[in-house]
């Protein structure tokens, strides 16, 4: 909705302003019935219209809902917006961000093209007509689409963590795999396998093992962020014989990331800052972590 509102806001003002070294020369409006009115623009106003000086002298005011376009004569414009955010070329010559307006296009075929922020890009011809505005929007490369409709692949990643619990300091490696399913362009459901190895302070080296599912929130192209859980094994305190030591078992727990960002063409490399919280049935602590992981996506 916001988007169509740009849209449509762009081609008012793509109607209504123009250079004011522009303003002497005879510029034509033409009205939405088929009719033009030409002379000189004294004033334009996206709302109120323009005013000209006709030929005789005298000036005329035309309301902006009767507007179809106005520039020179014979010319014609076009507003370029794309399924996505993403930069504009027309005939090879860069021009801005969607969306987009031009103005003052002899009538033809032009060749648009629009580069998507998320990577790939889609070309599509523009015919201009004198006298109306033109309004294109350029969808996503169907590679694109299946990426951002329910589709899915897989992942695999890994990288440091630290953690700690009442009585030890842990530091590890921890590496993964699983797979991923889009729900919608904002929303994807992961459900990761996790394989880490922790040295614990006092108890050397324990593996943790632990199944990952989460929902990851794609705010933009770049940013997102993960809330989900984590079910599997991990380390936690145990007092016996009157002495603190490292154990290891069944644990639950829960994992967010509120940093996670997406580089490459494609999007398909992530960096994500995490943090969870464990419980062990029995244990009489907790057991949280933190942890800098590399993933890398396998895209359709």
């Amino acid at each position: 909705m916001k988007r169509h509102a740009q849209t449509w806001v762009l081609a008012v003002m793509l109607s209504m302003w123009v250079a004011p070294a522009a303003f002497a020369q005879v510029e034509v409006v033409y009205l939405n019935d088929g009719s033009e009115v030409r002379g000189t623009v004294i004033s334009r106003d996206p709302v109120k219209g323009v005013v000209m000086r006709l030929a005789d002298a005298s000036s005329r005011t035309i309301p902006g809902p009767e507007i179809a376009y106005v520039g020179l004569p014979g010319t014609g414009g076009a507003v370029i917006d794309g399924e996505e955010a993403g930069s504009v070329t027309v005939q090879d010559e860069m021009h801005g961000r969607t969306p987009f307006a031009l103005n003052n296009l002899w009538p033809g075929t032009y060749r648009v093209k629009v580069e998507f922020d998320g990577g790939r890009s889609t070309e599509q011809e523009l015919i201009v007509l004198a006298g109306r505005i033109e309004r294109v929007s350029v969808p996503l490369p169907e590679s694109r689409k299946v990426r951002a409709n329910k589709e899915g692949g897989w992942l695999v990643g890994g990288g440091p963590l630290a953690g700690s619990t009442d009585d030890f300091t842990l530091v590890g490696l921890s590496g993964f795999g699983g797979i991923y399913r889009t729900l919608s362009t904002t929303l994807e459901l992961r459900l990761t396998g996790e394989l880490g190895l922790v040295y614990a302070s006092d108890a050397g080296w324990l593996p943790e093992l632990r199944a990952v599912p989460l929902l990851r929130f794609k705010l933009s192209a770049l940013y997102a962020m993960q809330l989900g859980l984590q079910l599997g094994a991990a380390t936690a305190d145990d007092y016996n014989n009157g002495a603190r030591h490292a154990k290891l078992g069944a644990a639950i727990g829960a994992r967010a990331s509120l940093l996670s960002l997406s580089f490459g063409a494609r999007r398909e490399t992530e960096v994500t800052l995490w943090h969870s919280l464990s419980f062990l049935p029995g244990a009489e602590t907790g057991h949280f972590e933190t942890g800098v992981s590399v993933a890398y996506m396998f895209l359709p």
